[in-house]
């Protein structure tokens, strides 16, 4: 059965029949191609699948360092921000809070994560969660209602948006992150979302996500064979994800056609490319 197929039929609930685009079987040189993500604004009961994994993602993200590959690239700017409000008035028209665009925000857990940490360092943050999917977007709010105080649930907004035609002005924000964003689309694709997100921030942009590795493969798979309590969702997604994944070449080739040449790609563990611009750009904030 095609995926096609599969999506005029709402009523099947087993996801394992969605026939993925990719070969097992094929070795790690051979990039799978993306999901069309796409889709999933119109299909209800498949995001209702696919919420059940955003536990899976915020537990890898926790303990597979989603979440301080971000933190860790973000940390220049968080810095000189601190610095700027610690001088006092003279430097109160550049010590008000960041403004972080979010890009493929999801269950709007790096957004909870990213003023919490924000706040923590004594450099407040106010962040836009963006994801093309009204049904995420809901999830998202709701979730954040649940998880954060009101004063710092006051600095997140959720909205939904597309990607790859982000509705903001040029430089409309401090510093725009992706995380687990850029294995959803093919090269074209995400070089189009490198240059958006470079667009909109006047600081730089973080883009961490999963290197296309057989060590990276096999053991998400063993992870989701383990972890108590983990989705099916999450078992079927996350080595396919890292199938999607790119290598560094690959990264730096779009990061040079998107027209980044200062862009720093680093490893993180565990299995994780991080490209950013936000360390070679003056931080003049």
């Amino acid at each position: 059965m095609i995926l096609s197929e599969h999506y005029e039929c709402p009523e099947r609930e087993n996801l394992t029949e969605i026939a993925y685009p990719t070969d097992p079987r094929a070795p790690m040189s051979v990039q799978s191609p993306p999901f069309d993500w796409r889709l999933h604004a119109s299909i209800p009961w498949l995001f209702s699948k696919r919420a059940g994994a955003f536990d899976g993602l915020d537990w890898a993200n926790r303990w597979l360092g989603g979440y301080a590959s971000v933190q860790a690239a973000l940390r220049p700017l968080v810095k000189r921000r601190r610095g700027m409000i610690r001088k006092g008035p003279a430097h109160r028209g550049r010590s008000g809070p960041l403004h972080l665009l979010d890009v493929g925000a999801g269950g709007g857990d790096l957004a909870a994560r990213l003023v919490r940490w924000a706040d923590g360092q004594g450099a407040p943050m106010e962040v836009t969660a963006l994801d093309a999917n009204p049904h995420a977007v809901r999830h998202a709010r709701a979730a954040l209602d649940r998880r954060l105080p009101a004063y710092l649930r006051a600095r997140v907004r959720v909205e939904e948006g597309d990607a790859l035609a982000l509705p903001f002005a040029s430089d409309q924000f401090d510093a725009a992150t992706a995380l687990l964003v850029m294995h959803h689309f093919d090269a074209p694709a995400a070089t189009d979302l490198l240059r958006e997100m470079d667009r909109v921030s006047a600081r730089g942009l973080v883009v961490s996500d999963l290197h296309r590795h057989a060590a990276a493969y096999f053991g998400v798979k063993a992870l989701a064979k383990l972890r108590p309590g983990a989705s099916a969702m999450f078992a079927h997604d996350a080595p396919l994800s890292v199938r999607r994944g790119y290598r560094r070449p690959e990264l730096r080739a779009l990061a040079d056609r998107a027209g980044l040449p200062d862009a720093q790609i680093r490893w993180r563990w565990a299995f994780r490319w991080v490209v950013s611009t936000v360390a070679g750009r003056t931080l003049q904030v």
